[in-house]
């Protein structure tokens, strides 16, 4: 057996925060091709329609479309493609039925409306953590916001699963990735990648090295928490 799978979602991303099943990525991650949308390659076009056509003849005999007219693939070289290929192939085939002429025309191209309230659902939110931000210093505040600009989760932002890692980390003062998978019950490669992150993103310190680690709340953010009017976690 062999699966395909596509989406438009950054996996990586989705697996660091918990949206998405660890084992089920790596099952899926074997063999990877990036795909840009049809907008960005309007010159394949031409060749997908010849192709979409080819495949309606040989599927219906009676069908006598031969070509398109190059006014009705102007109009398709200027769509923005939202559902890419297929949406093309659809059109096509709209475009073969109801049309009345050995060519497909500029009239009978005809493009789905988008569906009202049924729009791409957002990634998931991550919740911002005001007690580190607040204690950021004037170069990581200038690095948090290059990261933003950039598109990239900035170090004041936490998804629910790594605020509840923090929460637990504070109360015990200090952990090892091993105590960190016993108490969340994942795999040790899983409580490495969760703690590298948070270190990564400089909410968490690490002491030592591998599994041997031990891994804290940074001193800055711990002070900041605990002064006066300052939230918590």
């Amino acid at each position: 057996m062999r699966v395909l799978a596509a989406t438009h979602w950054a996996l990586e991303r989705l697996v660091a925060d918990g949206s998405f099943r660890e084992d089920l990525y790596y099952r899926l991650k074997v063999v990877t091709l990036e795909l840009p949308p049809l907008r960005e390659r309007v010159d394949e076009i031409p060749a997908l329609v010849d192709r979409f056509l080819a495949a309606r003849r040989q599927s219906d005999p009676n069908c006598r479309v031969r070509g398109i007219e190059p006014a009705a693939l102007d109009v398709l070289a200027r769509h923005t493609w939202p559902g890419n290929i297929r949406e093309l192939r659809n059109v096509i085939e709209r475009a073969t039925v109801l049309g009345n002429d050995d060519f497909v025309r500029r009239e009978d191209i005809e493009f789905a409306p988008v569906p009202i309230g049924e729009a791409r659902p957002p990634a998931p939110a991550p919740v911002t953590y005001p007690s580190l931000a607040s204690g950021l210093s004037g170069s990581e505040s200038a690095a948090s916001a290059a990261s933003d600009r950039a598109g990239l989760a900035s170090p004041a932002e936490v998804s629910s699963r790594q605020k509840a890692i923090l929460d637990w980390v504070r109360e015990k003062g200090s952990v090892t990735s091993h105590e960190y998978s016993d108490h969340a019950d994942v795999s040790q490669r899983t409580a490495l990648r969760d703690l590298s992150e948070l270190v990564r993103r400089g909410i968490l310190a690490r002491d030592g090295t591998r599994k041997a680690a031990t891994y804290h709340i940074r001193n800055g953010e711990k002070a900041v928490s605990e002064g006066a009017g300052a939230p918590g976690i």
